[in-house]
Formats: structure tokens, C-alpha cells, sequence
């Protein structure tokens, strides 16, 4: 069962039946309630009590250093960067950034995601277009290095997509 105040995980049908989730934004700062989560390769995490860990549990390509993020940032002219923890809100996001690096629409776009506790996030956490975000996870897209949009919070595949279209042609 999900209960979400903006129904936004209806359309996450890759989640395991078992997951239940219950979600009150507190006024749109973001916390959950109540999570029996497991991630969606069946696994339970490895740290008890927690989803926030250095190393995600992804497909997706992860940046753990200032150094990395200016290279791929170099070496890219379409990148979204996912920044969030191994949470409820943000694990569906990384799952359906798999699902687009999949898709041959999408090669020409790099998908990365980094730790929003680490010092490599700080780019992102204090970019002038994330100052009024409360939720996790920031998605951001760069198209020649520069920050062109920006969302907070969870989105879907449809979402994604949309923001790759418009904002990164």
C-alpha cells in the first residue's frame, strides 16, 4: 500500500508488493513516517535502521569526489545528476534512471547520482536554483555544464523524461 500526500508513487509498479510506505511531507519538509522498505533487488539494507550509506545500491554511475564531478561535468554536454540518500524518495528515482539509461534515446545522456551528505553534493545543495528545495531527492540537469533546470522531490519516468526534452533537447 502507498499513501503519499501527492499519490506520486502510483506510478512506480517496479516497487515489491510488500513495500508499504507511509509519507507526510510535514509541510514540505520531507519525512517518512513509517518505511519497511526493501530496495528493489529484493535486499534488505545493510545498515540497520538507515538508507544512507556512501555506495548506493545502483546500476547508475556514482560520484564520491569533487575531482569526478568536474570531469564528468568536462567530459558531458547532457547530464542529470540525482542527489539523495537511500531513501523512499528517492530510491524509485535511481531505479527509473536505470530504466533510461536503457533506452537508446537516452545514450547520449550521462546519468549520475551522488551522496547529498558527502562534499561533492555541495555543488548541487547550493546552487541558487535548489535554495527554496526541502525534499529529496534534487535531480538537476546540466547541458554544457551549466545548470538549466532543477526539481526536488521524487519523480517519475514520464517527469524525467519531459525535463530531458525540454530542458536538455
Amino acid at each position: 500500500m502507498f499513501r503519499t500526500t501527492n499519490n506520486s508513487f502510483k506510478d512506480f509498479e517496479f516497487l515489491k508488493k510488500d513495500t508499504d510506505i507511509n509519507y507526510n511531507d510535514g509541510g514540505g519538509s520531507g519525512y517518512c513516517k513509517r518505511a519497511k522498505v526493501l530496495n528493489y533487488t529484493g535486499q534488505k539494507p545493510k545498515k540497520k535502521g538507515g538508507y544512507n550509506c556512501m555506495s548506493f545500491n545502483t546500476k547508475v554511475k556514482q560520484i564520491n569526489s569533487v575531482e569526478e564531478f568536474d570531469k564528468y561535468l568536462e567530459s558531458n554536454n547532457r547530464i542529470v545528476i540525482c542527489a539523495g540518500r537511500w531513501g523512499p524518495m528517492c530510491i524509485p528515482v535511481y531505479k527509473v534512471m536505470e530504466q533510461l539509461e536503457e533506452e537508446e534515446k537516452y545514450k547520449e545522456v550521462c546519468f549520475l547520482v551522488v551522496n547529498f551528505d558527502i562534499y561533492a553534493a555541495n555543488r548541487i545543495r547550493e546552487a541558487e536554483v535548489c535554495k527554496g528545495f526541502r525534499g529529496l531527492p534534487f535531480t538537476v540537469y546540466y547541458k554544457n555544464a551549466d545548470i538549466v533546470h532543477a526539481t526536488s522531490s521524487i519523480q517519475t519516468k514520464q517527469q524525467l523524461k519531459g525535463n530531458i526534452e525540454k530542458h536538455l533537447g
